[in-house]
């Protein structure tokens, strides 16, 4: 063999080490493209409004909140159950109404709890009660899969268990 082609034989290896061992692996990003919310835990929340019961009757006994929830933003939702005398203990809301699905997971909405009022009439031409409202954004950047997400404002905290869906 010439040495030419020796010479040849060492280089070429050589340059397609060098050369594939600099070419980078592409990084594949993945977006949120919603999140699912599969239920919704009230751990905490306020028992009285200002020391005085939610459902303060005209007749009758007062009573505990009809406790219920409201999610406001890009979309909206309101709860079709409630909770009936709540008296402080945690209230899980889960079932037919979830999962929810947050389509703009980047955005700010408002989870409103909220006391029902004219349920039995006993709460005469009174308006629901907005007893707590936590502002949240449902996406935490760099996470994925199921979660549990919680929120705190004042008396008044709340899990969310999500699940988060990506393109």
């Amino acid at each position: 063999m010439n040495t030419l082609s020796k010479r040849l034989q060492l280089i070429v290896p050589l340059f397609f080490l060098t050369f594939t061992s600099c070419v980078e692996e592409a990084i594949v990003v993945k977006e949120v493209s919603a999140v699912r919310v599969n239920s919704l835990t009230v751990i905490s929340y306020p028992v009285t409004n200002g020391g005085v019961s939610w459902d303060d009757p005209f007749l009758g006994v007062a009573t505990g909140a009809d406790l219920s929830w409201s999610i406001a933003g890009p979309q909206n939702f309101t709860s079709t159950t409630y909770f009936p005398d709540a008296d402080g203990t945690p209230v899980i809301f889960q079932g037919d109404e979830f999962p929810l699905f947050l389509n703009n997971p980047r955005s700010s909405y408002t989870l409103r709890l909220i006391d029902i009022d004219d349920l039995d009439a006993s709460d005469l031409l009174s308006e629901d009660d907005i007893m707590a409202e936590l502002v949240f954004i449902p996406y935490s950047e760099g996470s994925e899969g199921d979660l549990t997400l919680e929120y705190s404002s004042g008396s008044t905290t709340v899990q969310l268990a999500v699940t988060y869906l990506f393109d």
